[in-house]
């Protein structure tokens, strides 16, 4: 070790180096987990249960069960340990006509001149019904206390935080 001390200097940053993309690797699932990054959660049941699936897929969509899944945002109050449905998001057909359309030529985005699906964009509480009236635009005063105001912990204590999907 003495004679050679840029070997042994350059062994030691390799194995540290293999022991940061070892520990990388497996905080990352490994690559066979069966929850995968790229993912979100969603609701075909009005709010009352979540399941994820992949992130690219545009609300509403027909979910397993054959009923429109819409992007559930969730949240909890004790650190992720139970969750629940915070509110509900759906694009209008146009606006998922638009997010379709810029999925599949990313350049169209650049070229638009008006956001027609960030004004497409509804949200409503949960468990409330499915009605077209209980959507309203995420940008809309109600649709911004929806988001913000109305999402409580269950039994009143806490901070509701979201849950970011894997």
């Amino acid at each position: 070790m003495q004679k050679n001390p840029a070997a042994v200097t350059g062994a030691t940053v390799g194995v540290i180096v293999l022991a940061l993309i070892i520990i990388v690797y497996q905080v990352m699932g490994g690559g066979g987990g069966s929850i995968q990054v790229g993912q979100a959660y969603f609701s075909s049941d009005d709010g009352a249960t979540f399941f994820l699936d992949k992130a690219t897929n545009i609300p509403p969509f027909q979910a397993s069960d054959g009923k429109p899944a819409y992007r559930a945002h969730v949240y909890s109050c004790d650190g992720g340990k139970t969750k629940f449905v915070g509110y509900l998001e759906r694009l209008s057909p146009a606006a998922k006509a638009r997010q379709e359309e810029v999925s599949k030529n990313p350049d169209a985005a650049q070229n638009a001149t008006d956001d027609p699906i960030s004004d497409g964009t509804f949200v409503k509480a949960p468990k409330t019904g499915n009605e077209d009236a209980k959507w309203v635009k995420r940008s809309s005063p109600a649709g911004l206390k929806i988001i913000t105001t109305e999402i409580k912990c269950p039994g009143g204590a806490g901070n509701p935080t979201e849950v970011t999907a894997p």
